[in-house]
């Protein structure tokens, strides 16, 4: 009988990390400044899903007044700087520059 060693945790590779999640929208475009990159369903606003970018910079929400999607820094507020499209069901598509942005961000599935 051949003879055993005992072999400690660290003898075992780590287990890999879990994959990133994957995004529910993608942002791409010439806005400045940039609202490029992932974005991550946040919570329900105004009665529609809105959307933060993966680090809070930038947060694409719903406002029944318009009816309009806003993208801006702060969640429910076009106050400093935005970007705006007039929809009513889905966030997806070209939006314009208002105020202090310039640029036409572009907003898709991925």
């Amino acid at each position: 009988m051949g003879k055993h060693s005992k072999r400690s945790c660290s003898d075992y590779p780590a287990p890999a990390p879990p994959p990133p999640p994957s995004p529910d929208l993608i942002i791409t475009g010439d806005g400045n400044p940039s609202p490029n990159g992932d974005y991550f369903e946040d919570d329900l606003y105004n009665g529609k899903m809105s959307y933060r970018r993966g680090d809070n910079a930038y947060f694409l929400w719903y406002d029944p007044d318009g009816p309009e999607y806003f993208l801006s820094q702060t969640k429910g507020s076009d106050a400093v700087s935005w970007f705006n499209q007039t929809a009513d069901e889905m966030p997806l598509g070209t939006y314009s520059d208002w105020n202090y942005v310039t640029g036409h961000p572009v907003v898709a599935e991925p």
